[in-house]
C-alpha cells in the first residue's frame, strides 16, 4: 500500500476498477472517427488491426526490455562496480 493513501482509499468500490477501461473505450471511439480519414482501404474498427497492433507493441516492449537485460547479465558485476 502506498504511504500516501489510507486503508480502503485505493479501491473503495468495484466500479472504480472498470473506469479506466471504460475511459479507454470512449477515447478509442472518439479517435476512431478522427483517424478514419487517414486510413486507406481499412476500416477504423478492423478486428485484425485491433488484435495485431497491440501484439506488435507488446513484442517491441518485450524486446526493448529483454535485450538490455540480457546484455547487462553478461557483464561482470565486480568490473562494473570498480568502474564507478
Amino acid at each position: 500500500m502506498p504511504f500516501w493513501s489510507n486503508r480502503g482509499e485505493l479501491w473503495p468500490t468495484g466500479t472504480c476498477r472498470s473506469t479506466p477501461s471504460g475511459r479507454s473505450i470512449v477515447a478509442e471511439r472518439s479517435a476512431e472517427r478522427r483517424l478514419a480519414a487517414l486510413l486507406f482501404q481499412t476500416s477504423a474498427a478492423d478486428p485484425p488491426t485491433f488484435s495485431v497492433v497491440p501484439l506488435l507493441l507488446l513484442a517491441v516492449a518485450v524486446l526493448a526490455s529483454y535485450l538490455p537485460a540480457q546484455r547487462a547479465s553478461r557483464a561482470d558485476p565486480m568490473a562494473a562496480l570498480r568502474c564507478e
